[in-house]
């Protein structure tokens, strides 16, 4: 049976980096790691083999969206051609996708016993 342990670590490295990160100088330089093991949980999450059950469904696709959405709001905060945004305007966004972490770690502990047992040959 598949788990979401190796997600669930990376959420988690991903909550770590934004707030060893939160208070140091560019914006850039202290959101494109976090970005990037968003994106490799997302990538998890989005490979996830479930079972037929439309529990596990819901499950999985809210914490898609979810992940997702936390994606957009730090896109939101990088630089972009006409607008720069500091750490610290950008801390409001980041202190929310925070806050939002526990919630999403103990969902993804819940997902596990929705995998499917064919999950290992896939």
């Amino acid at each position: 049976m598949e788990d979401t342990k190796p997600i669930q670590a990376r959420v988690a490295k991903m909550a770590a980096e934004i707030e060893s990160k939160l208070l140091d100088g560019d914006i850039e330089d202290a959101l494109s790691c976090p970005r990037f093991t968003l994106t490799l949980a997302i990538k998890g999450i989005d490979g996830f083999v479930l079972a037929n059950d439309p529990t596990g469904v819901a499950l999985l696709g809210d914490l898609q969206m979810r992940l997702n959405g936390w994606l957009a709001r730090i896109d939101r905060c990088l630089p972009k051609m006409a607008r720069e945004m500091s750490l610290r305007e950008a801390t409001p966004a980041l202190v929310e996708i925070l806050r939002e972490v526990p919630t999403a770690l103990e969902d993804l502990k819940r997902l596990s016993k929705y995998a499917s047992p064919m999950a290992m040959w896939s």
